[in-house]
């Protein structure tokens, strides 16, 4: 009865209204399998099924005593902007420590040297500044055999909520690090 409400909405408006429980993967995959109950399955038409939302996060940082600006992020965040394209040149030394494969993060190097220019760029694209932190120890690997650079430096978080898409939530492949995929309800 509960479920059947949004799915009520969904064939009223043609929008899964689901506010919070956007976020709740759980909630997500059973309204899923309502819809689909009800003869929503997004094979035909314009019907699609809810995707739950997650956020995703950007960092933005800075060695202290160091013009240069990096972003460390989901690769497609940045390569999915062809308005803007040489705004960010991949740093072909990173993603190689196992939470960046898992995470699928690819550091860039931003051409511009502004952190404004920076962070309107990810705010125009729906990111919002959630944490800074100070004087962090950063590390920058910076050749083929495992040089690094050390130093303290800032870091600027930011995120946004974005859907998380049907197929890979229903393999399994995909899920969010840190998470698992629950029976049903």
């Amino acid at each position: 009865g509960e479920l059947f409400r949004f799915v009520l909405e969904y064939l009223r408006s043609g929008h899964w209204l689901l506010g919070e429980l956007g976020v709740d993967l759980e909630f997500v995959a059973v309204l899923q399998e309502e819809a689909e109950f009800y003869g929503v399955d997004g094979s035909t038409g314009d019907a699609r099924l809810p995707v739950p939302r997650i956020a995703e996060y950007v960092t933005v940082w800075q060695f202290r005593d160091d013009t240069s600006l990096y972003v460390d992020c989901l690769e497609q965040t940045v390569r999915e902007d062809p308005d803007h394209q040489g705004l960010f040149r991949l740093c072909k030394y990173s993603g190689g420590l196992p939470l960046d494969q898992q995470t699928c993060t690819k550091r860039f190097k931003a051409t511009s040297h502004s952190i404004q220019a920076v962070m309107a760029y990810f705010a125009m694209r729906g990111f919002s500044l959630q944490h800074v932190l100070e004087n962090s120890m950063i590390t920058h690997t910076t050749s083929a055999d495992g040089q690094s650079r050390n130093g303290f430096g800032a870091q600027y978080i930011l995120s946004r909520l974005t859907s998380f898409p049907r197929p890979n939530l229903q393999s399994g492949v995909g899920t969010p690090p840190g998470t698992q995929r629950a029976g049903p309800l």
